[in-house]
C-alpha cells in the first residue's frame, strides 16, 4: 500500500509540475476539479483512517514534538485543534460503521465526516441520516441536521442530569402529628414517587 500510495502521489505531484490551466477548455477544467475533488475526499479519508494509528506511534516523541498532536499538526499543515479532532473522529468510526464504509469510498470530505461522527457518536442511531444528509442536502444542511442531533443529545444529557441530581438531593421525612397521624415530606424522582404513590 505504502508504494502504490507513494506513487500515485508523485504521478500527481509531476501532472501539477507541468499543468497550465490555461492550455485546457472551460469544460476539461471542470472535469479536473471534480476529480481533484474525488482525490482530495480520498486523501482526506486516509488522513482521518490512520491518525489514531499514527498517534499511538513514537515518532512525534522522537521528533522532539510534545504530543501526538502536535507532531500532525505539523505534519498535514493544520492547527493543534483540527489534529486532535482527527484523532476523535478516527475513534469514533469504531462506532460508525457506514461512516467508515462511505468515507473509503471518498463519499465524505473531511468536513463532513468530522460533523457526521461528532454527532452521530453521542447517538449511533442517528448516523443514517446524517449520511443521507450529507449526500443530498450539501455541508450547510448537514450542519443543521448535526445541530438537530446535538440538541437532542443535550436536551437528553440535561435531562438525565436533571434526574440524577433530583436523585442525589432526595429525601423522605416523616412525623406524627399531636393527633398521632403520620405525616410525610419527601422530595422523590418521579419513577420513585409514582411506586409511592401506586403503593
Amino acid at each position: 500500500m505504502l508504494v502504490d500510495l507513494d506513487t500515485a502521489r508523485r504521478d500527481i505531484a509531476a501532472a501539477l509540475a507541468e499543468a497550465d490551466p490555461d492550455r485546457v477548455t472551460a469544460a476539461q477544467a471542470a472535469t479536473l476539479l471534480t476529480l481533484f475533488a474525488e482525490i482530495e475526499r480520498l486523501g482526506a479519508a486516509g488522513k482521518v483512517l490512520f491518525s489514531k494509528r499514527a498517534a499511538e506511534s513514537t515518532i512525534w516523541r522522537d521528533e522532539g514534538h510534545r504530543s501526538a498532536a502536535s507532531w500532525m499538526a505539523k505534519t498535514t499543515g493544520t492547527d493543534l485543534g483540527d489534529a486532535m479532532l482527527a484523532v476523535e473522529t478516527s475513534e469514533a468510526l469504531g462506532s460508525l460503521p457506514e461512516t467508515a464504509r462511505a468515507l473509503r469510498r471518498g463519499e465524505l470530505s473531511g468536513v463532513q465526516v468530522k460533523v457526521i461522527a461528532g454527532a452521530a457518536v453521542s447517538d449511533p442511531r442517528t448516523e443514517a441520516g446524517l449520511l443521507e444528509a450529507a449526500a443530498t442536502r450539501g455541508l450547510k444542511g448537514l450542519k443543521a441536521q448535526a445541530l438537530q442531533v446535538g440538541s437532542v443529545a443535550g436536551s437528553a444529557e440535561e435531562e438525565k442530569a436533571r434526574y440524577l441530581a433530583i436523585h442525589r438531593g432526595r429525601y423522605l421525612r416523616h412525623w406524627a402529628d399531636p393527633d398521632r397521624a403520620l405525616r410525610l415530606d419527601a422530595r422523590l424522582t418521579p419513577d420513585a414517587g409514582a411506586k409511592l404513590l401506586s403503593a
